[in-house]
């Protein structure tokens, strides 16, 4: 997934956990 996303809080995603950890 694009890294710009990780900045931003998604539905089903805690801002705080990085894109790779989280996805």
């Amino acid at each position: 997934r694009p890294a710009g996303l990780a900045a931003a809080p998604r539905r089903g995603r805690p801002a705080r956990a990085p894109a790779g950890s989280a996805d």
